[in-house]
């Protein structure tokens, strides 16, 4: 839904709450400052756009983040003042809030003390325990969504929590309530922030998802850096699995060694080994605090207590109260510390941002929010896609068969244990490519959905063998006639990528096609039986779908079907 969908400054939403400003825009919603005109409050709408409403399971996801919101009532949760529908689009009203995530300020700040740390993470635990004594896991806990509040004076008021639109409602498992939005056995989540468990998407969710995702925030507070080093998604996963993460105070020699040792065990790879409860992570999180606060020495922590968190990579120590030093990549800004006033006008809690414009623009398809994963490369009118380095033959040829086997293996590969020997959400590839294409989609298969985009990509140990990246908007479903033109006409994105070869669904020469002095290479026919980019779920026929090299204009030529699961991480 482009942008002159969207509400306007002076539009009404909900007959009473007036629009100021766009403060965001994601792949479902938007969210504005608003003005409740019975009471003058200031407001945050989050506003669900008409086409991601069309979905009656997207619009219920929607809704039951303010069912879960609403019923936690805590200073350290964000409040949620109404909810409503706008003709089809769905939308709940929030209070607006000043200051900046805490994503923002590790940003400008690069890292915090321990006492900063802890007057930021005990409060926000805080607030997860209380959702937790409710039944709800929030699922997504990460800095981009503790934000560290202010008043109008620029005084530090408590940090709230936000965005609890992929919690887990116990209840919503019982008989009679319907199937839950956030079914055992989808991964959901940022993956730099989920336990092993959590990636998995095996067994039952419970509240130590949610202590492992603290955990790993807070040992991104005080080191300044995430605990692992991944260079893509499949490294990642491993490193995540194994716990090989370095011990937080080669990193920041100023955190105490009792404090080191909380954060490592909260981020335990075994969840028994981790705090049973938020509420005991707050109490230990506490203790120490208090221990700090009176000036007594730290007592000594033998590193066995969390042995399986250190890994062999060496950094370099830093002196007390600067910030680390990082891998290659890594600068943190400097300056900056909790309590000290933001920069910018007020913040709303929003956890993305779209790009609008026309003519040759930008739009970059992050893959689960990993930009990591690959090299950005830019693909013509409004799209962009990842450009995955790797190792892969660009002329095959001939006919290769995507097959529908394979997945199982758990992710650690060589001699590692895997977590899961087999993937009932391995998608079914029975595809053909011919032409100058040869991908192959055997061994680990990888789903994710994000901001309107499904990609599907196969890995041979450490190379991309095949990747397939499809982002259609709402208004392309059912038959669809592949051309550059329709490419333009709907932004309908079909990528395909080996190695660092590149096939899409518009030509390279646009003016020659458009002007009609040579034929459109992009041709064939795309059916669309489904496609949810939310859940990662998509049934789609491809009968002669021709494609363009961006490279040296060959053709790939596509049939058969696709279809996927929901997301999984190739284990």
């Amino acid at each position: 839904m482009g942008q002159a969908a969207l509400p306007k400054a002076g539009d009404l939403i909900g007959v009473r709450y007036r629009i100021e400003s766009l403060l965001g825009q994601g792949g479902m919603g938007a969210v504005f400052a608003a003005v409740n005109q019975a009471t003058g409050r200031a407001v945050a709408i989050k506003w669900m756009l008409p086409g991601a409403a069309r979905s009656q399971e997207a619009v219920a996801r929607f809704l039951a983040e303010a069912r879960a919101t609403a019923k936690i009532e805590h200073p350290n949760v964000i409040q949620i003042l109404d909810v409503g529908q706008d003709g089809e689009a769905p939308f709940l009203v929030m209070e607006r809030l000043r200051g900046e995530s805490l994503a923002d300020r590790l940003e400008r700040a690069g890292r915090l003390t321990p006492d900063e740390a802890l007057r930021v993470m005990i409060p926000a635990c805080k607030g997860v325990a209380e959702a937790h004594a409710e039944g709800i896991i929030h699922r997504d806990l990460k800095p981009d969504n503790i934000f560290l509040c202010q008043g109008k004076d620029g005084s530090p008021r408590p940090p709230r929590v936000l965005d609890f639109g992929i919690s887990k409602l116990f209840d919503e498992d019982q008989p009679g309530q319907g199937a839950p939005m956030t079914r055992t056995g989808i991964a959901m989540g940022t993956p730099w922030y989920m336990s092993p468990e959590q990636i998995n998407a095996s067994g039952t969710p419970d509240a130590r998802y949610d202590v492992y995702a603290m955990g790993v925030v807070l040992y991104e507070c005080l080191a300044g850096r995430p605990p692992y080093n991944a260079d893509g998604l499949f490294e990642l996963v491993q490193q995540i699995a194994s716990g090989h993460a370095a011990p937080l105070r080669s990193l920041a020699p100023d955190v105490p060694p009792d404090l080191e040792a909380a954060t490592m065990r909260a981020m335990h790879v075994d969840r028994n080994q981790r705090p049973a409860t938020m509420k005991e992570l707050v109490a230990e999180l506490e203790r120490i605090q208090a221990r700090m606060q009176t000036g007594q020495p730290a007592p000594a922590i033998p590193h066995t207590a969390g042995a399986m968190m250190h890994g062999g990579q060496a950094y370099t120590p830093t002196p007390h109260g600067a910030p680390p030093t990082g891998p290659a990549g890594w600068s943190p800004q400097p300056s900056g510390g909790y309590g000290a006033p933001p920069s910018g006008p007020i913040a709303a809690p929003v956890s993305s941002s779209g790009d609008g414009g026309g003519g040759l623009k930008l739009i970059v398809f992050a893959l689960g929010g990993l930009v990591a994963l690959g090299i950005l490369a830019v693909i013509g009118i409004g799209v962009g896609i990842f450009a995955f380095a790797g190792s892969g033959d660009d002329s095959g040829g001939g006919v290769t068969s995507g097959g529908g086997g394979g997945g199982g293996g758990g992710i650690l590969g060589g001699g590692g244990s895997p977590l899961q020997p087999s993937n009932p959400r391995d998608p079914q590839i029975d595809l053909t490519f011919s032409g100058t294409c040869d991908p192959v989609f055997q061994g680990r298969r990888m789903v994710t959905g994000n901001a309107g985009t499904v990609s599907v990509l196969a890995m041979n140990g450490s190379t991309m063998t095949g990747s397939l990246q499809l982002a259609l908007p709402a208004s392309v479903r059912g038959t669809q006639q592949l051309s550059t033109q329709h490419r333009m006409d709907t932004q309908a994105v079909v990528n395909m990528m080996v190695g660092q070869s590149i096939w899409t669904n518009m030509t390279m020469d646009l003016m020659a096609v458009r002007n009609g002095r040579i034929p459109d290479p992009v041709s064939g026919t795309m059916i669309v039986h489904q496609f949810d980019d939310e859940l990662a779920t998509v049934d789609i026929e491809f009968r002669n779908a021709s494609l363009q090299n961006m490279r040296d204009g060959s053709s790939c030529t596509i049939n058969g079907r696709l279809r996927t699961n929901g997301t999984t991480y190739g284990m």
